[in-house]
């Protein structure tokens, strides 16, 4: 399509991605991320996991934009409880040509070993929770969530919010899902359902699981709680996924619960279909090709003939006179 500008900073440790006049910021993040795609019409960028803020400045003559977010998933528990899937929300809004998007796409959360390994557990980038353990084993930790923002970089300034899945127990605890209004419930805590984490809302973190000699932590707004540790039992419990709201931690052997999906008017949510690290598409209508090159230039046949026969028609009188 038509050309493209981009440059591409850094500002503290965010990654700065500046549009041209002529076009949009094409998101260079990394080899396997795709680069931009056009089809009917419309141009298609592909924003990565990079674990830093990123950000977008709307195209001259852009007013509508479509935002697809996936959250990211929970990491998979040292025993193989596995982590929940990432959420995904779609929305088309209305933007400013020139304005700025900030842009949060959730890292996985770090998986829990089955021995040893560093202690607390790396919750995803963008609000994933701590997975909790001990020197013998060790839970998944909770995914992040992926976010927009437009007027700024706080939690209250997100437009989008696509809930990161909790991170899965040290046993066979199953994290729940980044959710749609409400997160996931974690798993695995058999008969013992009460105990299990619940998932973020549309107006609280999700309740810790209960039990464990270091208790895990309920979700809080855009922060997933952090798994148990219980040196008793030589376990720990799957931190809670990122969100709007996040969800709660787990306690011993069981699942991190997923974090709640924002909910504007006019999104379309559903939760838990993403696998590994968060991902967003922002969709547009193309801007109109400048032309590469002109019509080819027309050649004067009339006028060359026209002169032929003018300097033929000379010639002969010439010799005329030469012969007179």
């Amino acid at each position: 399509m038509g050309l493209r500008t981009a440059t591409i900073g850094v500002l503290g440790s965010a990654v700065v991605l500046m549009a041209g006049s002529v076009g949009a910021a094409t998101p260079a993040l990394g080899a396997s991320c795709p680069g931009p795609s056009f089809s009917g019409g419309k141009e298609t960028l592909t924003f990565c996991y990079t674990g830093s803020q990123q950000t977008w400045k709307v195209p001259s003559g852009v007013n509508s934009v479509t935002f697809d977010l996936f959250g990211a998933q929970g990491g998979t528990g040292g025993a193989g409880g596995a982590g929940g899937k990432g959420a995904e929300v779609t929305k088309t809004m209305t933007v400013t040509p020139g304005s700025t998007v900030y842009i949060y796409i959730g890292g996985r959360g770090t998986d829990g070993l089955a021995s040893g390994g560093t202690l607390p557990v790396a919750g995803g980038f963008n609000g994933g929770g701590t997975g909790g353990g001990s020197g013998s084993s060790s839970s998944g930790a909770g995914g992040g969530a992926s976010d927009i923002r437009t007027d700024g970089f706080a939690l209250t300034d997100r437009k989008l919010v696509a809930g990161g899945g909790g991170g899965g127990g040290d046993s066979n605890g199953v994290g729940g899902v980044g959710g749609d209004t409400t997160g996931g419930d974690g798993a695995g805590c058999g008969g013992e359902v009460n105990n299990n984490a619940r998932g973020g809302t549309q107006s609280a973190g999700g309740a810790a699981g209960t039990g464990g000699t270091t208790p895990a932590t309920p979700g809080a707004l855009g922060v997933g709680g952090d798994g148990a540790t219980d040196t008793q039992q030589d376990s720990g419990g799957g931190g809670g996924g990122g969100g709007y709201y996040g969800g709660g931690g787990a306690t011993s052997y069981c699942g991190g619960a997923g974090g709640s999906s924002l909910d504007p008017p006019g999104v379309i949510m559903t939760p838990g279909v993403r696998a590994g690290a968060g991902l967003m598409t922002v969709t547009f209508a193309a801007a109109a090709l400048p032309p590469t090159s002109g019509p080819a230039p027309s050649i004067p046949w009339v006028p060359l003939a026209g002169l032929a026969i003018g300097l033929a028609l000379l010639g002969v009188g010439l010799r005329g006179r030469r012969t007179a």
